[in-house]
């Protein structure tokens, strides 16, 4: 996963440097759930990139129907050549006439054995659980017609793109997708598909427009999950995609065909709600069971930001994977997730759940990502849902081992914070696991079962966290910080739970004293704003 806030673009789906999870079927004879469609013309080595990225999702249970649009390259042939009967699941269709992308794909869709058919092209790569959040999201939301997600542009150029079907009418001033998406295929037929005389580019635009024009539109998850390689030159193979006088040509175009987008906009469609007794979805069509080969645990989570619980959580992920486990992720609370390209650097196998799921279907996706990956042990930490869930997990996965982890009782919300629900779930439990004595006698005072509590301390890396007096000389030196000057350092979110006001006090008091320091805040929350006032105020 790509971090926004300093973007590697060498840091792609198929890097060596990325976290690997055993994606491999169980069986890859089950019906797929995704039909997935690449046209190919001439397509050189990185085809073998793309294919990597392809063989690496995290929803193994697809068909792969490749296109070959009349290539003529011998190279690019024997390319192709090495997927023809290697993987059951992968199927080369050969074109005697180039015919164009969009015949290519009208061509692989008539041929789909799956209502959701996925779009990539043939230099072009998927992260791992991109199939996966989009299929899903597809199930979840039914009056969407297509989804997408945000994309890294990189190659000849290299950039982060966060427009999309969520931003529907900047597609009347431009295309602002590439190809890569689901679409339902009842959507496509609806239609009549692509208009595969259009051979110069831009097809893509149209077909959007098309369905829009016919009521049909779709959204985007807020994640980078697909990477778009740009040529140096787009138009030397696409003359309509020039810039310039053939890209507004074509635009005239869009704009005699649909001219009701222009008249009165895009489709509205919103997501539907979720009403009072509603009955949860708890059913799931597809399977897609993985091959076992290390031990795997779950962790819920309430997401991945920053905090001294959440570098727990990554420290445990780093610390579980290098000693031969694998692990999957699932967030239940819709916060920044700032941290999700830090855990990415153990397992690519994470899920923000409210990006791509309704949340009546949450469940039942739960339930489905234990299967799927045959998890040994679920760990519910400070997430409220995942305790909630308990009940509803263990009654469908018996042979899993649950436990929850505690770092801390906060009598101010819900009686006791998380220690609370771990009394009140501890039934549903195979272990609770706190990270203080103290909290486990806050525990069994209000009568759980001392029996079934484990105290596992936090601890530190010591190679890691160390005294170093050349590093602490090098720093002060930098902050112009006497060697015998007294520094207070502040660490953490910046938020009530942490007392920042309790901090400005003492500070405010230690002046008053007279007394020489200097204090150092590092951290981020919704009270910044008012500590940074704070401070100036006094």
């Amino acid at each position: 996963m790509i971090n926004p806030e300093s973007p590697d673009y060498s840091y792609t789906p198929v890097s060596p440097r990325r976290s690997r999870y055993g994606y491999i079927p169980a069986d890859p004879s089950p019906l797929p759930c995704v039909s997935v469609v690449t046209p190919f013309y001439n397509t050189g080595e990185i085809f073998h990139e793309t294919a990597r990225s392809m063989l690496g999702q995290s929803l193994q249970q697809w068909e792969w129907l490749i296109i070959n649009d009349a290539s003529f390259d011998p190279a690019a042939l024997a390319i192709l050549d090495e997927y023809r009967s290697g993987d059951p699941r992968i199927r080369v269709i050969d074109l005697d006439e180039n015919g164009g992308p969009g015949m290519a794909r009208n061509l692989a869709f008539s041929l789909a054995r799956s209502e959701y058919v996925a779009l990539l092209d043939s230099d072009d790569l998927l992260e791992p659980t991109t199939l996966e959040k989009w299929y899903w999201f597809l199930v979840s939301y039914p009056e969407y017609s297509f989804v997408k997600c945000y994309t890294v542009g990189f190659g000849a150029d290299n950039y982060l793109w966060i427009y999309g079907f969520h931003t529907p009418n900047e597609f009347l001033r431009d295309n602002q997708v590439d190809s890569a998406s689901m679409v339902r295929k009842s959507v496509h037929e609806a239609i009549g598909g692509y208009d595969d005389s259009l051979r110069q580019g831009l097809e893509d635009w149209d077909y959007w427009l098309h369905c829009a024009h016919e009521g049909y539109w779709g959204d985007s998850i807020p994640e980078y999950l697909n990477w778009y390689r740009r040529r140096p030159d787009h138009n030397d193979r696409w003359e309509n995609w020039d810039y310039g006088k053939r890209q507004a040509s074509f635009q005239k175009m869009l704009r005699q065909r649909y001219p009701r987008l222009w008249e009165r906009g895009f489709p509205n469609i919103t997501r539907r709600e979720m009403f009072s007794k509603e009955t949860l979805p708890d059913t799931n069509s597809v399977e897609n069971r993985l091959q076992k080969a290390k031990p795997r645990l779950l962790m819920i989570v309430p997401w991945m930001t920053s905090g001294g619980a959440d570098k727990f959580n990554l420290d445990l992920a780093g610390q579980l994977t290098s000693r031969g486990w694998e692990v999957s992720i699932a967030a239940t609370v819709l916060g920044d997730n700032s941290w999700l390209p830090l855990f990415a650097q153990y397992t690519p196998d994470i899920f923000i759940l409210n990006n791509f799921l309704h949340l009546t279907d949450q469940p039942r996706f739960l339930r489905y990502l234990i299967a799927s990956r045959q998890v040994d042990v679920v760990m519910v930490t400070n997430s409220e849902m995942g305790y909630m869930l308990l009940p509803y997990l263990r009654a469908h996965c018996p042979e899993v081992t649950f436990v929850d982890y505690c770092h801390m009782e906060e009598e101010y919300w819900k009686n006791g914070g998380y220690p609370r629900m771990a009394i009140d779930y501890q039934e549903q439990l195979d272990r609770n696991i706190v990270a203080s004595k103290h909290i486990r006698e806050w525990m069994i005072s209000r009568n759980a079962d001392e029996r079934r509590i484990s105290v596992c301390y936090i601890n530190v890396d010591t190679e890691v966290w160390r005294p170093d007096p050349e590093l602490r000389k090098k720093t002060r030196g930098e902050l112009g910080f006497q060697d015998d000057l007294p520094v207070i350092l502040f660490v953490g979110r910046i938020v009530a739970q942490k007392q920042p006001a309790v901090l400005g006090r003492v500070m405010v008091a230690l002046r008053q004293r007279g007394l020489r320091f200097k204090t150092l805040v590092a951290g981020n929350g919704p009270d910044f704003d008012w500590l940074k006032g704070y401070v100036i105020k006094h």
